[in-house]
């Protein structure tokens, strides 16, 4: 296993616990867990450094700070814009669904042909 990446994504929970040598009825023992966590270390991701470079990391104040949150309400509104928008469509498209609806159907009740029932009680089945 060390040579080569280890893809958990696409293996089966047999080919897991072989290539870690693992029971399914009793996991691991204590001594292993530690034995593993010096060879893997810890289960966490790595902490990064201040991510905004504003005043945190220089020490001033600049064009440069203003722009991130800027940029961030302009995706905001122009999202807003777009859900609003299609919204609209989604509504004139069903109103166009409903004007296409027919009214009534030929529709098979009892052994006989009823013409012209309203399509409002129309059920699933013939």
């Amino acid at each position: 296993m060390e040579g080569r990446p280890f893809p958990a994504w696409s293996w089966s929970v047999e080919q897991c616990l072989k290539e870690y040598n693992v029971k399914l009825d009793k996991g691991l023992s204590s001594y292993e867990v530690e034995k593993r966590r010096e060879r893997y270390g810890w289960n966490e991701l790595a902490k990064e450094k201040a991510y905004l470079h504003g005043s945190e990391s220089r020490g001033e104040s600049g064009f440069e700070d203003y722009v991130e949150p800027f940029v961030i309400v302009l995706i905001l509104v122009l999202n807003a814009i777009v859900g609003v928008w299609q919204e609209s469509n989604a509504e004139r498209a069903l109103e166009a669904l409903k004007e296409m609806q027919c009214e009534s159907a030929k529709v098979l009740r009892d052994e006989y042909w009823v013409p012209d029932l309203p399509a409002r009680e129309l059920v699933p089945g013939i």
